[in-house]
């Protein structure tokens, strides 16, 4: 089989006419990089080298065998002259009479005035209104080469890949002009992901600016061999920031691409494979702008093509590597093969792979049916699920909750069975959960894109509506974990209300009180926050009487877990210990972590919220999609620990099955146990007690 390899290096011309300029405008003194680069335009076929073409038949063979044969080797210079206007990376069109003039002061030199710079940074999304600036003006000259590598059969590209050098000449100079402010109010557009996380009152516009888009281009030497070429779509080149037209790289890593050439990053060689890291989090995050069903089918339909231009002794490698990608996408994302369409490209793949090496026949079937076990076993926990919470709904309905006063309850035994039942429930809770829970906010196809407001307008393409309208309904095991929350908190709210006598509600909370101290022991946070929250609802707090009988010491030190000044710190603190324990812990008993989910949720919305999932040049940014990943990782090892208790199923049918008070009926029956005090109070119980009058 012979393959064509056409070199098409983009050189950049000569020096314009005009100098280049570039204007750097400084907000409260923190500078954003904007440059303006001229090209022009010419095609020139050029001799190849001997050494050039030796590395191109060298890059082929590394790619696609030993066995091909490289039948020519094409370079030529094209040269193409254009304008471009960045501020920090974000692409800028100077269109109408205003970016007229800011394209006329930057080409003389000139600062813009205080309306051109706000009008230039708020058309960029990094403003929403305007605010005092200060400027300094850098006046930059660059070129950039480009280079391009093409795989050619039958007259089809079947991959490319390109190499950008820009050489730079600037010069700075600053002014001591300030213009008059025009509001003091800050603006939150344009943070990127740490800052939001990590902001404070006194951090600056260029803490908050840092990292929203990548600007800045390393020099890449242009005799580099094509072999390096190849390597760099999986390697990611050298330690300094990339950028091309297609893919942004920074440091040897993908921080932001187009849709269908991450997708081909995916895609796995006859002798590479992406990163993992890149791999889950591209997956995790890809269900945003397309179905799992549309991904693999493209998937497919690349792994096919490439196969027919793979040598007969490539094949073992090239097909290892790809049942290494499914079997990863099955163990990350097992959900995503729940529909038919799904488990049709599979069959699809399989059988691609079977056919080029049938000694993965075994592995595959092996994976298939380790899939369809998970499958059945989430279908039965959906089931179990769906019987417990009829139960419990019942359970409202009847209100005659059990007295704990009389039961003999060992607290570390009922700390241990709540949490048999977190784990339970965390272990159906998959990655993808998670980003389908933020996709639940598109209702149209008119609603811009999730946290794209603060940087540009960009409507959806029809697939990513489609795709987050049916990921959106994808939650169901997150859904289920939040229900078992709430219930645990009015199981106890009931629990403490359902005695007559004061003293047997004074012995239920101090039960409870201990329980939740247990739960801090074992590192079951989320329990402890569940008991605190059903000791804080409204009827159980205002049983003042109650509390007056309760040495508070112990119930301060819990209730301090729920301070949420700053951020938590707190609880965090304590969470952080506990995790630092369970790392270094032999014993799994020490190794249990069961962190606050409201706050886990909390902490991947802001993550969600930071920075733009897509980036005004039409890029999946990366950057946020990787530290979405990060932070699932984490949770995801948590969730997967086997509880090394025994099983009391006396309690855990207490904990799931028992009877609790409805919300108004917990609230009536505080008001019976201790009569309403003011008049507010005095209202909603004469409100509710036409409803309870019978009972």
């Amino acid at each position: 089989m012979s393959t064509e390899i056409s070199d098409l290096p983009n050189s950049s011309s000569p020096e314009p006419s005009a100098p280049l300029a570039s204007s750097t405008p400084t907000l409260t003194s923190d500078p954003l990089a904007v440059t303006s680069s001229r090209v022009p335009v010419s095609s020139t076929r050029i001799p190849v080298t001997e050494e050039e073409a030796a590395a191109a038949s060298a890059a082929v063979k590394e790619m696609l065998g030993p066995d091909q044969r490289v039948v020519s080797v094409e370079k030529t210079v094209v040269v193409r002259e254009e304008e471009v206007l960045l501020v920090n990376g974000t692409p800028i069109t100077l269109v109408g009479e205003e970016g007229m003039q800011i394209k006329d002061c930057l080409l003389k030199g000139t600062i813009p005035n205080q309306d051109l710079i706000n009008h230039l940074l708020m058309k960029a999304g990094l403003l929403r209104q305007p605010v005092k600036v200060k400027t300094e003006l850098n006046v930059k000259t660059s070129n950039t080469q480009a280079e391009n590598v093409f795989l050619h059969k039958n007259g089809k590209i079947l991959d490319e890949n390109c190499v950008e050098r820009t050489e730079v000449n600037e010069y700075n100079s600053q002014t001591e002009e300030e213009w008059l402010p025009v509001s003091d109010e800050r603006t939150e557009t344009g943070k990127c992901l740490r800052d939001r996380l990590q902001s404070t009152d006194s951090e600056s516009l260029n803490d908050r600016l840092e990292n929203l888009c990548t600007g800045h281009i390393s020099q890449e030497s242009l005799d580099n061999s094509f072999e390096s070429v190849f390597n760099r779509s999986f390697e990611g080149g050298s330690s300094s920031s990339i950028n091309s037209e297609r893919l942004c790289w920074r440091d040897g890593v993908i921080v932001s691409g187009f849709l269908e050439d991450l997708i081909h990053q995916l895609v796995p060689r006859a002798h590479a494979c992406p990163p993992d890291s890149f791999s889950f989090s591209f997956l995790l995050s890809s269900r945003l702008y397309l179905t799992p069903s549309q991904l693999l089918a493209e998937i497919c339909r690349r792994a096919e093509q490439l196969s027919l231009m793979m040598s007969p002794s490539s094949l073992p490698s090239y097909v290892s590597n790809l049942v290494r990608m499914l079997s990863n996408w099955i163990t990350w994302f097992s959900y995503d093969f729940q529909e038919e369409s799904m488990m049709t490209r599979v069959r699809k793949l399989s059988q691609l792979c079977t056919s080029l090496d049938p000694t993965v026949q075994t592995r595959l079937t092996q994976l298939l049916q380790s899939l369809l076990k998970h499958l059945t076993a989430v279908e039965k926990h959906k089931q179990y699920v769906s019987k417990i919470r009829r139960l419990q709904l019942d359970g409202e309905k009847t209100g005659s909750p059990t007295d704990l006063s009389n039961v003999a309850l060992s607290p570390a035994t009922v700390a241990q069975q709540l949490t048999h039942i977190e784990l339970q429930y965390l272990s159906f809770i998959g990655p993808d959960e998670f980003v389908n829970a933020f996709a639940k906010d598109l209702t149209t196809k008119k609603q811009k894109i999730e946290g794209e407001n603060d940087l540009s307008v960009h409507e959806l393409q029809p697939e990513a509506v489609e795709a987050r309208l049916r990921a959106g309904k994808k939650t169901p095991n997150l859904e289920s974990y939040i229900s078992w929350f709430n219930r645990l908190s009015q199981l106890i709210g009931s629990s403490v209300c359902a005695p007559r006598k004061k003293k047997n509600r004074v012995k239920i909370i101090e039960i409870w009180i201990e329980v939740a101290r247990e739960c801090v022991n074992i590192g079951n946070f989320n329990s402890m926050m569940g008991i605190i929250s059903g000791l804080n609802l409204q009827p159980v707090s205002r049983l003042r009487k109650t509390w007056n009988k309760i040495q508070l010491d112990k119930f301060d030190v819990l209730g301090h877990q729920l301070d949420p000044s700053s951020n938590f710190v707190s609880y965090r603190t304590t969470l952080q210990a506990a995790v630092n324990r369970s790392e270094k812990a032999t014993d799994n008993k020490q190794r249990v972590i069961i962190p606050f989910f409201s706050l886990l949720l909390k902490d991947l919305y802001f993550v969600n919220e930071g920075c733009a999932s897509k980036l005004p040049n039409g890029h999946i940014n990366m950057e946020k999609a990787r530290a979405l990943a990060e932070h699932v990782t984490q949770f995801m090892k948590w969730k997967d620990m086997e509880s090394p208790y025994h099983k009391n199923t006396r309690i855990l049918d207490y904990l799931e099955r028992s009877q609790t008070f409805s919300k108004d009926a917990l609230e009536f029956q505080s008001y019976v146990l201790e009569p309403p005090e003011s008049s507010q109070e005095k209202e909603i119980y004469k409100a509710l007690k036409p409803n309870f009058k019978k009972q």
